[in-house]
């Protein structure tokens, strides 16, 4: 269950921990992916990564392994990532993550969620067009591959999503859901529809 039923950008009360990332230093938008992150009891800017002379690809990894040492309350459930992104293509700070592209490391930062989060563990990417049907075959290949190769439920929106900088209330806005189900990367697709009060829009 979600806060206000609201699978985009609140606390789940339930004792659970949903974290969530955000790029802080992004020139055009940086404060509306703070104001999106910080509903959230632990929210943490990608680019303090740079103070420990990381990657930020390896420093979200970096704190995914090394959760229960950080202090972690409870084991985490729930991942997001505030962050641009459009068809084929997620942002991580400065670093581009490219579908097909092996020299951009998606791969590499989908096992690194694998390999440091339960089977259980959702993962919501907020940033434009993940979800984006395929103009050639009418499948959300996208989307499909980040929940295959995390083999995690993925969510993520087929539109674009503009941060507004407060909260208010709008929608109903549609967010697409892959779900991973078992070890033959079957996916099913889920719409999630609701009206909350919300601090981002497409």
């Amino acid at each position: 269950a979600y806060c206000r039923n609201n699978p985009i950008c609140f606390n789940d009360p339930s004792g659970l921990i949903a974290i969530a990332f955000y790029d802080g230093g992004d020139e055009e938008l940086g404060d509306g992916f703070e104001e999106a992150a910080n509903d959230f009891l632990v929210h943490i800017d990608i680019r303090d990564a740079d103070d420990l002379g990381m990657s930020h690809t390896e420093y979200v990894i970096w704190v995914l392994e090394n959760w229960d040492d950080l202090g972690g309350l409870a084991p985490i459930t729930e991942i997001y990532i505030y962050d641009h992104a459009n068809y084929g293509v997620i942002q991580i700070g400065d670093e581009n993550l490219i579908s097909g592209d092996p020299d951009t490391e998606l791969e590499d930062f989908c096992e690194g969620i694998r390999n440091n989060t339960d089977s259980d563990t959702v993962i919501h990417f907020r940033g434009c067009f993940i979800a984006e049907e395929s103009a050639t075959t009418g499948e959300r290949e996208f989307l499909i591959e980040l929940s295959e190769l995390t083999h995690r439920t993925v969510t993520a929106s087929d539109d674009t999503i503009t941060y507004l900088g407060e909260e208010w209330w709008g929608g109903p806005i549609i967010i697409m859901m892959a779900i991973f189900i078992g070890q033959n990367t079957t996916v099913k697709m889920e719409q999630l529809k609701w009206k909350p009060f919300i601090n981002l829009m497409r």
